[in-house]
């Protein structure tokens, strides 16, 4: 008994163990159930909102998570999520896919973030850039291997093992449990029954009780187990029969698409987007959609809401401006619906906006630069101010377009977008004006109307030519005329005769122990050298055979030139052996006794010296020709030459009051200043003029700065300032005194004062005393002397008077400046009467000769004759003879004729406009007569009367001319052809220095025909010398009645000219004429004109009146009006009417007369 009472304690014991181990084994199975559950089902659960949880599929985030593992998640807040925190967020790639990595960088555009991330496992960061509204939840921490059971519970077999199996085990547990509780409490009771009424049929009641619970409680195990399965599909199937299951899971919250977050749109193509889903496990498809909008976050009033929306979007056109929130929610046919989504923003932009202003240019060193400016700066930019729109932050990018000159001349267009205010460019095309305009993009796409232009002058082309200028009535332009005046390109823009050559240096040998003497330019690496120092013996180097000679155009202010003279000579000197003349007027000379007096064999120089001479003179001048000369006069054997340099019209000189304006061109920006400085001192910024006051010689160096910055080059000029005028002359006397001419003297003033010497006479006379105020209006003498040195005593010889007739004479001196000295006026002188009939030596002289003939024929010579007085001369049965070597022969003895008083008279060998001539035919010749003959050497001519008194005479020098020395021109290989011209003060017609060459080029136009291809003629036959200082007019007109070309044939002597006599009718609205004195003509044509219109009033020259002998012809009731298209006009301006009449002889020779009212 005892030993089977302890078997039943040990029995016990044991039972009481495994009952612990039970419910302990118990517990753990429900605990793991239970946390199997909410694993699985916590996309479910009410949880969600603050936490749930995601399998680890895969290693990349080891070894922070291992694959298996269970990663806790919350919901993310974005906008504080920064680099290093781990998110969950939908792949790029595949939108069913989630994918847990790590932020590595955080990137900020406005109030959009967008980030990248990278799994620690792996070797480089993702391929995408994830925004805000990818991100699911960011990671909170995880359970490693709990993953496993997750995943395999989702399996059916993980289902069974891991569910329904420790379910089963936990029901047969509970089961035997329930069991034992029941066959306690049935032994406990039963016993209790037995006792009391020992009934067995309460036994077996009982026993079959906990039967029937058993089987109840085997089919709730079952029925859970089912109803798990109802969480995953939509129907189920127990005891072999499947039966539909109630859907309490709604659809998945959508995700928006578009447009993003924070966006802005404009309504053109509006359409709000979101994802498709479908219902949990597709049991209750299709799912349908609600969308809201509203003005708010709070969604409080809505603006707008749907209805049951099929499709994941909804087109939303028209919707005005403004900010709206938006947000959607699915719902299954059960209406089961999702949460809503977060709430978007979108803002709503149909306004354009406003066009760009302040548009300006900038240098890259940040200058500013306005619109209308200019700059030489290769990079510019062009800058505006930010456009601010209607919604900030709205501005996307600007269009930016500009014109600009292309370097072909065209003008091109370009344009790109820019994102901030300003486009950096350069200025890779052509120079001019570029201009650009702008507009605004804002990020609807909404564009603003183009801005005002902005224009800029791109310039890198330097100011050029800078020209100085003084005002007053005393100056001209400063300017350069002289072609090549230092010689650095040879002789290019010069014309020479005799012995002249451009060198670079000279050594002129000399007697022991003297050393050579060496000369180099004055200035850069060329001079002229006129005449030579290496002449035999017995041949010359005459001064007026060797010149350098340049017509320079008008306009010049000043000349200044360097010379440098040498010579061998000695007592007696050459006088002169350099001299320079202006339009054939001496302005400068030298002779040996300037030089140091020297031992026979010894050559010397004067260094090199400046010769300067006012312009101002000259004003009126279309041309100035200069000529230069150098060699002997007085014998042949001591020879005498001379260099010249740096010959400039670049040299001012002026009073102190003077204002120099300064003055050039820019074609591109234009000039903006200029700036000038005296001296080498700084420079001093001017708009236009300056003053030089202080007295003395001044260097003074200007440039101009054009608007885009570019500097000209720098203008180096010489500027006297003289502030004292020469004393004033106070002994000018007249020493003899002819019927036509007069003889004065005086001593030469100073040039400041009584000091040095002045640079030029005024002289002038009248019949009426002359004060200041007539000096100008008196007759001018013409050709004044050099003035000489201080004290020394000056002559002029004044022609042309009149016989009986008082005169009275005033003379004045200036320098260089010009300040003028007072004036002196001579008492009252009259000249003694002369018989009107007699002609004084003086009276008429020999003006021009074409000795060289021209290039149609050698023969092709002529002279021409001038009158220098104010009376008409007959010329009848005066001569021109010519020295044959031993005598003076008659030449030529004019017949019946007359040269009208200050006129010309010309002589020609062949008809002007014939073949044998290159005088065109408008040229009238006096006198046409193959007696004309002068030979090129031995040239000397004599003008007599009538009784053979000797009125003049021309070149009286012997030596050879054949080689084109002496004065005129004769080049036969490159077929030159200058006429001798005579001085504007005739002087002494054998004094070579009397005489010049023709060098004026607009002559060969003016008076000759083309002849041989490549000729070069230039003389004035019949008009004033053009190399004179008088101005002349390029008109060609006659200033006395043409006279008509004769012959000596005996049938044509004629006593008077032909003249043209114009009448009005008293009405003026006619016009009538007479020509007279055309006994030796047979045809006559007219035509009248309009010479300002240039129409034609009156024309005959289709059916020309034929003559028959009469003195005189008569046309009248010419209407004064001009018809076209069968309108007529009345001619009202009748001082612009000029009658052309032509006259032609037998012999087919033609007359032009032409006159005017």
């Amino acid at each position: 008994m005892a030993k089977k009472e302890v078997e039943k304690n040990n029995t016990a014991k044991v039972w009481k163990i495994l009952k612990t181990v039970g419910i302990v084994f118990e517990w753990a199975i429900f605990a793991v159930l239970i946390a199997t559950f909410l694993i699985v089902l916590s996309p479910l659960l009410p949880t969600k909102k603050y936490i749930y949880t995601y399998i680890v599929a895969t290693g990349s985030m080891e070894s922070a998570i291992h694959a298996g593992s269970v990663a806790f998640v919350k919901p993310a807040e974005t906008t504080k999520l920064k680099k290093g925190d781990i998110i969950t967020f939908t792949s790029p790639k595949d939108s069913k896919l989630t994918v847990l990595h790590r932020i590595i960088a955080v990137n900020k555009s406005g109030k959009e973030k967008t980030f990248m991330t990278k799994g620690d496992n792996n070797n480089s960061p993702d391929s995408w850039t994830i925004s805000q509204t990818m991100i699911k939840g960011q990671f909170l921490f995880s359970v490693p291997y709990l993953g496993h059971i997750g995943a395999l519970i989702k399996t059916p077999k993980g289902f069974a093992a891991i569910v329904i199996f420790p379910a089963l085990i936990l029901a047969v547990l509970q089961i035997k449990t329930i069991k034992l509780g029941i066959d306690e409490e049935v032994e406990r009771r039963t016993n209790q029954v037995l006792e009391k009424t020992k009934n067995k049929k309460g036994k077996a009641l009982l026993k079959n009780v906990i039967l029937l619970a058993f089987i109840l409680n085997g089919l709730v195990i079952y029925g859970v187990s089912e109803i798990s399965r109802a969480l995953f599909v939509s129907s189920s199937t127990a005891s072999g029969v499947t039966f539909s299951v109630k859907d309490f899971v709604p659809p998945p919250v959508p995700t928006l698409l578009s447009p993003t977050n924070n966006s802005y749109r404009n309504t053109s193509g509006l359409v709000m987007d979101w994802s498709d889903v479908t219902d949990y496990e597709d049991m209750h498809n299709p799912v349908y959609y609600i969308y809201q909008s509203a003005r708010n976050p709070g969604f409080s009033p809505l603006a707008y809401t749907s209805g049951h929306l099929s499709a994941s979007q909804i087109p939303a056109p028209g919707t005005p401006d403004g900010e709206y929130w938006w947000h959607v929610k699915a719902c299954d046919t059960l209406d089961n619906c999702s949460d809503w989504t977060p709430a978007w923003k979108v803002i709503v932009d149909n306004t354009a906006p406003p066009a760009p202003t302040n548009l300006l240019w900038k240098k890259a060193d940040g200058t500013i630069i306005s619109c209308g400016g200019a700059t030489n700066s290769y990079s510019i930019i062009a800058d505006w101010d930010n456009v601010i729109d209607p919604f900030p932050g709205q501005i996307e990018k600007y269009e930016y377009f500009i014109t600009y000159p292309k370097l072909d001349g065209t003008i091109g267009t370009w344009s790109t977008f820019v994102i901030s205010s300003q486009y950096t460019g350069v200025f890779n095309a052509g120079q001019g004006v570029h201009t650009y305009k702008v507009r605004a993009y804002d990020k609807t796409n909404n564009i603003s109307v183009w801005s005002s232009e902005c224009s800029i002058v791109y310039d890198s082309v330097a100011p050029s030519p800078v020209s100085l200028s003084i005002t007053g009535s005393y100056t001209k332009a400063v300017e350069e005329k002289v072609v090549n005046g230092g010689l650095e390109d040879g002789l290019n823009g010069w014309t020479t005769a005799g012995d002249v050559d451009v060198i670079a240096s000279d050594t002129i040998p000399q007697l022991s122990p003297e050393p050579d003497l060496v000369i180099n330019p004055y200035e850069g690496l060329s001079m002229a050298k006129i005449g030579n120092y290496t002449y035999p013996t017995d041949q010359g180097n005459k001064v007026w055979e060797n010149r350098l000679m340049q017509s320079i155009s008008g306009g010049a202010k000043s000349l200044s030139l360097h010379y440098n003279y040498a010579s061998y000579d000695f007592a007696p000197f050459d006088d002169p052996g350099f001299f320079i003349r202006l339009n054939g007027q001496e302005v400068f000379k030298l002779d040996p006794s300037v030089l140091d007096d020297t031992d026979v064999g010894i050559a010397t120089s004067s260094g090199w010296q400046q010769f300067y001479y006012d312009l101002s003179n000259y004003s009126d001048s279309e041309n100035i020709n200069l000529a230069i000369y150098a060699g002997n006069s007085y014998d042949d054997t001591r020879q005498s030459w001379g260099y010249v340099d740096a010959i400039t019209t670049y040299f001012v000189s002026a009073p102190g009051h003077a204002i120099y304006t300064l003055s050039g061109t820019d074609s591109s920006s234009g000039i903006n200043h200029y700036e000038y400085r005296i001296g080498g001192g700084s420079w001093q910024q001017t708009p236009s003029t300056f003053q030089v006051t202080e007295h003395g010689d001044h260097w003074v160096e200007y440039k101009a700065v054009d608007n885009a910055g570019n500097e000209s080059l720098i203008y180096r000029v010489q500027i006297i300032t003289d502030t004292q005028a020469p004393s004033q002359i106070t002994d000018l006397q007249v020493d003899e005194i002819g019927a036509n001419s007069a003889t004065l003297s005086w001593t030469a003033p100073g040039n400041d004062g009584a000091s040095g010497k002045a640079a030029k006479y005024d002289i002038r006379y009248s019949t009426s005393p002359i004060d200041l105020d007539n000096f100008e209006t008196a007759t001018s003498s013409g050709k004044s002397p050099v003035p000489n040195e201080s004290g020394l005593e000056e002559t002029i010889e004044i022609l042309g008077l009149n016989p009986s007739t008082t005169y009275y004479f005033a003379i004045k001196a200036a320098d260089e400046a010009p300040n003028w000295s007072d004036i002196y006026t001579t008492s009252s002188t009259t000249t003694p009467l002369s018989p009107a009939t007699t002609v004084s030596p003086g009276d008429l002289i020999i003006n021009e000769l074409m000795w060289m003939g021209s290039s149609v024929s050698s023969a092709d010579e002529w002279i021409e004759l001038r009158n220098m007085t104010d009376r008409t001369i007959d010329l009848t049965g005066f001569k021109i003879q010519k020295y044959n070597g031993s005598t003076y022969v008659d030449m030529i003895t004019l017949p019946s004729s007359f040269i009208e008083a200050r006129g010309y008279y010309l002589i020609a060998n062949y008809t002007p406009g014939s073949s044998d001539s290159q005088l065109r035919p408008l040229v009238t010749a006096d006198l046409v007569t193959t007696s004309v003959d002068l030979a090129a050497g031995h040239l000397q001519l004599q003008l007599t009367d009538s009784l053979d008194n000797v009125l003049d005479s021309a070149w009286d020098y012997t030596y050879n001319l054949s080689d084109g020395e002496g004065e005129g021109l004769y080049d036969a290989v490159n077929l030159k052809y200058y006429s001798m011209e005579r001085t504007s003060i005739p002087g002494d017609g054998t004094d070579p220095l009397n005489w010049y060459s023709c060098i004026d080029a607009q002559s060969y136009t003016d008076f000759f025909t083309v002849g041989v291809t490549g000729s070069d003629i230039r003389g004035t036959p019949r008009v004033e010398n053009r190399s004179e200082n008088e101005p002349y007019n390029r008109k060609l007109k006659q200033t006395i009645p043409p006279t008509p070309t004769l012959t000596l044939a005996p049938t044509v002597a004629l006593d008077k000219n032909p003249k043209v006599i114009l009448i009005f009718s008293e009405t003026k609205d006619s016009i009538g004429f007479i020509v007279e004195n055309i006994t030796a003509y047979s045809e006559l044509t007219y035509k009248l004109e309009n010479s300002l219109t240039k129409k034609i009033i009156a024309d005959n020259s289709s059916s020309e009146e034929v003559l028959s002998g009469q003195d005189k012809y008569e046309a009248k009731g010419i209407i004064l009006e001009t018809c076209s298209g069968g309108v007529c006009t009345k001619l009202t301006d009748t001082e612009n009417l000029t009658l052309t009449v032509v006259l032609t002889d037998k012999e087919g020779k033609e007359i032009l007369l032409e006159t005017k009212p």
